[in-house]
């Protein structure tokens, strides 16, 4: 068996040398396409976890109670006021129906 060395000649038809580096500029074409896509995904994961935890975290802090008791007070402070007027405006009509009998 001949023994390998740096003073070996080979021989390689030029087409086929051409064929080998295409298919390694395609390789590494297709291998820094693959690494780019997955880093963009990476990254739109990351930014989506974050938003969820966000939203995780201002659900677990959010107290709807005490924003609904507020409104529902002054809720109930709008009703009692506009009873009141209500009931002005009426004594104000009798009041205007008995001064025309006169």
């Amino acid at each position: 068996m001949p023994k390998l060395n740096d003073s070996n000649d080979i021989t390689l038809p030029v087409k086929n040398l051409i064929a080998i580096v295409i298919a390694t500029a395609l390789s590494a074409t297709a291998y820094f396409e693959v690494h780019g896509r997955l880093s963009h995904l990476e990254f739109q994961q990351e930014v989506i976890w974050s938003k969820v935890r966000e939203s995780e975290e201002y659900r677990n802090t959010f107290n709807p109670l005490a924003a609904v008791d507020k409104h529902i007070s002054k809720q109930y402070q709008l009703e009692l006021l506009l009873n009141n007027v209500i009931t002005r405006l009426e004594h104000l009509e009798d009041h205007n129906n008995q001064l025309e009998l006169r």
